[in-house]
């Protein structure tokens, strides 16, 4: 069947009603898999099962993600390559907002929030001493 011969209304009607599988779907306009996906994303159907993001894994990612920004800047700072003072700032600044994120989505209560909130500032306040340390 050519893309002529499709009808996009009774197709985009079996994909967002959800009442056919994908493997149905297919079956019942004889398209390829692609093609269908294609279609969705041209003429921006409405996903069946949009991306979930978890948060805890993307504050755990951003977190590696400064953390390898912090070797960098060790690395420049041992070559007198930049204004430490200054990145510093903003890294200090993406830490606090990145554990603010992590603890909303961990979600601790009380005491254990507290706890929990101590300990990163001393790990945050150790990197720093030892960055300030070179």
């Amino acid at each position: 069947m050519t893309n002529e011969a499709l009808d996009l209304a009774v197709l985009k009607a079996d994909y967002e009603g959800s009442a056919l599988t994908i493997d149905a779907i297919i079956d019942k306009h004889p398209i390829a898999r692609r093609t269908l996906y294609v279609l969705i994303r041209r003429h921006g159907w409405k996903q069946r099962h949009p991306r979930r993001v978890d948060r805890l894994n993307l504050v755990e990612r951003l977190l590696t993600m400064v953390e390898r920004q912090i070797l960098r800047l060790e690395e420049m700072m041992d070559k007198n390559e930049t204004d430490e003072s200054a990145v510093l700032s903003k890294l200090s600044l993406t830490l606090d907002r990145l554990f603010t994120l992590k603890l909303a989505a961990e979600a601790p209560s009380g005491a254990a929030s507290s706890e929990l909130m101590d300990e990163i500032r001393r790990k945050v306040a150790k990197r720093i001493a030892s960055l300030n340390g070179h």
